[in-house]
């Protein structure tokens, strides 16, 4: 005979099995659309079949309860997909883009990125889900900016500029800073298989080179400039300028010579004389030596970048620079169709305005989209 306590517990659990029945077939009553529901044989015109309220009783307590709130299947995230990302396109994308980049695939580049949300996954709750980029797939597009697109020749600036842009509001960063696009003229290098003689005079050129490009860079900020930059023209003409500078006051071809400088880089005093006949010489340690006037070469690419830049309205300025710190002019008795300037009196010659030369910030950056065009380096 059972115990008076083991009666009173059986009797409590009975009656809360009892208040849990019904319970849950009270509260399913009011859901709609549950009696109208048809069976398989009901559909087939058999007719209604009645369930047994027992049965229907007991399936209440073992039939599991949905969440209201939970939407199977859907991604609670307007910059995520509705399934999860394949970071293996990212990975086919980076192949593309490195192995070459022009306008189209960039666009198509910057559309993919607008629909791939990052391989990272994170949850909050039981609904919501956020994607986002993994550390490695930023340094990745960091890396691709900076030693893909920056240095293409086939992109234009306004392009660099807005994949730039669009970088940053995806959360790269280090790319606050706008690069300087119009210089790419990369390391000065000589041909090893030039004669000595032709090696040397390589050798201080480039030497020229660099000091016109020292003295470019301290140029007000609104000044762009592009050094050893190599064309082609309308398909087959070619052409290669020192250095093209472009800013408010208008546009300059830069064509630098290195008369007196040494393949060492010493600078010997020199003094330039153009007699009436347009004949060139020097005046070196003491002794007067002819020169090789370089009035047809300047000329010429005076008269082709005019034309290159015509279609924009702009007409470039040709200057002659003795890179030589020591070189001073002498007697000039028949001036050039271009100024001669020395290093040191350049900035005052770009900066200075001159009547009818002044360019708008579109026009700069119409000359600058032309220069990236045409350039092969």
């Amino acid at each position: 005979m059972l115990s008076t306590s083991l009666l009173i517990v059986i009797a409590a659990l009975a009656a809360l099995l009892a208040a849990a029945l019904v319970w849950r077939y009270i509260g399913s009553r009011g859901k709609p659309g549950r009696e109208n529901r048809l069976r398989p044989d009901q559909e087939s015109g058999s007719g209604p079949r009645r369930k047994r309220p027992g049965r229907r009783l007991f399936s209440f307590l073992f039939r599991r309860r949905r969440n209201k709130n939970a939407v199977s299947g859907t991604v609670h995230n307007t910059h995520a997909p509705q399934k999860l990302p394949d970071a293996r396109k990212f990975e086919e994308w980076k192949m593309r883009i490195s192995s070459g980049v022009d306008e189209k695939m960039l666009l198509d580049y910057m559309e993919f990125l607008r629909l791939y949300p990052g391989s990272r996954v994170r949850h909050r709750g039981r609904k919501k889900v956020i994607y986002s980029y993994t550390g490695k797939e930023l340094g990745t597009l960091k890396g691709m900016f900076l030693n893909v697109i920056v240095p293409t020749p086939r992109l234009y600036t306004t392009s660099k500029e807005q994949f730039r842009e669009f970088l940053i509001n995806l959360g790269v960063s280090g790319l606050s800073e706008r690069p300087n696009y119009e210089e790419r003229s990369g390391k000065l290098r000589v041909d090893r298989h030039l004669s000595e003689t032709d090696r040397r005079i390589k050798t201080a050129g480039n030497i020229g080179e660099k000091a016109v490009r020292d003295v470019l860079e301290k140029l007000p900020p609104e000044y762009k400039s592009v050094s050893g930059i190599y064309l082609e023209i309308e398909g087959s003409l070619r052409l290669e300028l020192d250095h093209v500078v472009i800013g408010p006051s208008g546009m300059f071809i830069l064509e630098t010579k290195a008369f007196g400088i040494t393949p060492e880089g010493v600078n010997n005093r020199l003094v330039l004389f153009i007699n009436k006949d347009g004949e060139w010489s020097k005046t070196e340690h003491g002794r007067r030596v002819p020169l090789n006037s370089p009035e047809e070469q300047i000329t010429r690419q005076q008269q082709i970048m005019q034309d290159f830049f015509r279609p924009i309205n702009i007409t470039p300025r040709v200057i002659l620079v003795l890179a030589n710190r020591k070189a001073a002019l002498g007697r000039i008795e028949r001036r050039p169709p271009f100024v001669i300037s020395r290093l040191e009196d350049l900035p005052n010659y770009i900066v200075k305005p001159a009547a009818g030369q002044e360019l708008s910030s579109e026009m700069i950056s119409s000359a600058l989209s032309l220069l990236d065009m045409h350039r092969l380096n």
